[in-house]
């Protein structure tokens, strides 16, 4: 590849990893506001499935446990609450988008990487 067109290959990823990773930061932190609205409720309303989720090994209930939570937003349930409906939906989204983000962020800085250890 020639020398020139592998540097402005480089500033174009550059530039473009950085547009892709500011919204990201904003998904993600969305998505963690939206996480945390629904575990506030299922901590009202359904406290048995709120310790199921929140719960890592003998640390008891309350622990932030995205192995079991994040599966939990996709899983589709017969729920018959609007509200809960509603929460998971909204997280669900934003978390879909924050991944999105970080995985096409990731895929741009190896790119990068590629580009400069090839010329």
């Amino acid at each position: 590849m020639n020398v020139i067109t592998a540097s402005a290959l480089i500033i174009i990823l550059g530039g473009l990893s950085i547009v892709i990773f500011i919204p990201t930061i904003i998904f993600t932190i969305l998505s963690m506001h939206r996480g945390s609205l629904l575990m506030e409720y299922l901590h009202d309303k359904y406290y048995k499935k709120w310790a199921q989720l929140t719960s890592i090994g003998s640390f008891g209930f309350g622990v932030v446990n995205p192995f079991r939570s994040i599966p939990y937003l996709y899983i589709q349930e017969n729920i018959k609450d609007i509200k809960l409906q509603t929460l998971k939906q909204r997280a669900r989204f934003w978390t879909t988008l924050a991944i999105i983000g970080y995985v096409l962020f990731f895929i741009l800085l190896f790119l990068m990487f590629y580009i400069i250890n090839g010329t």
